[in-house]
């Protein structure tokens, strides 16, 4: 239980944590798929590709919604670095 408070009071830790897990999970697909499914997953303009722009353009409104409120301006150089980085996805 004490263990549980601690780590309440660091909410930084448990995303650092689960990011990592995260990125240990997406490059272990290498070890237990062949190339073939790999290469049928990641093909130009598939699932995961269209996946990624979703992604990007919602962390884009995340930051456009920090530098609305917080009226700083890295946040909008932020947002519009990653509204780029969405349309670059879907080939625009």
């Amino acid at each position: 239980m004490e263990s549980a408070q601690k780590l309440n009071k660091r909410p930084g830790l448990i995303i650092h944590l689960m990011l990592s897990l995260v990125i240990l999970l997406s490059y272990s697909i290498f070890f237990w798929m062949d190339f073939e499914t790999i290469f049928v997953l990641g093909y130009e303009d598939g699932f995961f590709e269209y996946l990624t722009a979703i992604l990007f353009f919602m962390a884009a409104v995340m930051m456009l919604n920090a530098a609305i409120k917080k009226k700083n301006w890295w946040f909008a150089g932020l947002f519009l670095l990653l509204f780029v980085g969405a349309g670059e996805e879907i080939s625009w």
